[in-house]
């Protein structure tokens, strides 16, 4: 395995998860996200990416396994081990034994060779080898002054929010001072889509003193960023998103900083074909001095 430091910080992410579970308390997503190391902003991404799996897929894989490990002690109640795992009751380890493993508790206690199969597979999956086969992207590094732009926070999603960024514009002294349109993401909305997407829809002007008064404004910070172009589709943006991730994890001198990504959304939805929109994402970034 590459010895990179985002991976390094995946890793310690998995041991603290498996720490919390042996310790018999559940870990929550922020616990392992502050646990890693890596930025609130990318931690999910980033570890889906380098585990192949999303971090509540990893507790529940090893709560499994943790409830399937005391199943093999036939003196143990199947309620027991659902409370072992971390579930309240025999139902919760049923549903969920039902659900990722197309089993019943009874079912694999009764082949103990299976179950004891079973329970390897979930403790020990396949080593982490090579990144996912990623769509090629082209990766551009720049650079950024510090830019002032006003925001609107909200918990929906692309193109939800086409009538928010109107009322944005709309609050403008003069539309023509309209220089770009963005969107600040909070939480990645591949995690967090049932738990409360946070997303601000914000905007540049030419001018910063005609920034629509009485709303909150952010500054986006100076440093050196990559970008990369995404062509279409919105529901495909992660895609283009996991190419850039790639590459900084094919950088052995390179970690992502903590800052959310910027989109720069080019074009007006209601005048381009979605297909055809453009939409430039930044990631902010730093180089590790050796």
């Amino acid at each position: 395995m590459t010895e990179h430091p985002i991976i390094k910080c995946v890793e310690r992410a998995v041991q603290y998860i498996a720490h919390q579970l042996n310790e018999d308390k559940a870990p929550s997503l922020q616990d392992v996200a502050s646990a890693s190391g890596i930025s609130k902003f990318h931690f999910h991404r980033m570890y889906k990416l380098v585990t192949g799996e999303t971090c509540a897929q990893t507790i529940t894989r090893l709560r499994l396994a943790k409830g399937g490990n005391a199943l093999l002690d036939n003196s143990t109640s199947i309620t027991e081990a659902a409370l072992s795992a971390g579930y309240n009751s025999s139902q919760a380890f049923a549903k969920a034994l039902k659900r990722e493993l197309s089993e019943s508790a009874s079912s694999l206690r009764s082949d103990p060779q299976r179950l004891a199969e079973t329970v390897q597979t979930l403790a020990e999956p396949e080593q982490w080898t090579n990144l996912p086969n990623i769509p090629p992207a082209r990766i551009e590094a720049c650079s950024l002054d510090p830019i002032v732009v006003a925001f609107v926070r909200t918990s929906d999603s692309y193109p939800d929010l086409v009538e928010t960024y109107g009322q944005l514009i709309g609050a403008l002294n003069n539309p023509e001072n309209l220089k770009a349109v963005l969107g600040i993401p909070q939480r990645d909305i591949e995690t967090y889509e049932q738990n409360g997407f946070v997303f601000d829809c914000a905007l540049l002007s030419n001018n910063s003193d005609q920034l629509p008064q009485g709303l909150q404004q952010y500054t986006i910070p100076a440093g050196d960023y990559l970008l990369v172009r995404h062509k279409g589709l919105d529901k495909d943006l992660p895609a283009t998103l996991n190419a850039l991730y790639a590459f900084i994890l094919s950088q052995d001198d390179m970690i992502i900083s903590d800052t959310p990504c910027i989109h720069h959304y080019i074009d007006d939805p209601e005048e381009v074909e979605e297909a055809l929109c453009r939409t430039d994402i930044y990631v902010k970034v730093e180089t590790l001095i050796s």
